[in-house]
């Protein structure tokens, strides 16, 4: 059994932006200190480095960073991305937010 060293949460209402050749949007699916896992029609490679931005809630602001992507689910429209490299406000940010998700 795999056990993830982050504590990773399902998003409800999650959106994010992301910038690859072009602007797209995502419906973030889950999400961890080390990444998140977004639902989208843009198709991208393994290994592509791409900025994202982050709508968590009204409360919290926006977090923009870069992220690489870890996987690609063709069939479903899926991508997993792993964070690089966390500023410390968005490290905090990102970590209350966890916190105070129930579940």
């Amino acid at each position: 059994m795999e056990k993830r060293f982050f504590r990773r949460v399902n998003i409800i209402d999650g959106m994010c932006t992301f910038a690859h050749d072009d602007v797209f949007t995502g419906i973030i699916e889950n999400i961890s200190l080390g990444g998140l896992f977004v639902r989208t029609n843009k198709q991208v490679e393994v290994g592509d480095k791409i900025q994202l931005n982050i709508n968590l809630s009204s409360d919290l602001k926006n977090i923009t960073l870069v992220a690489h992507v870890i996987a690609m689910r063709i069939g479903n429209e899926r991508v997993a991305f792993k964070f690089d490299n966390l500023a410390t406000h968005d490290f905090w940010t990102l970590q209350s937010f966890i916190h105070n998700v129930k579940g």
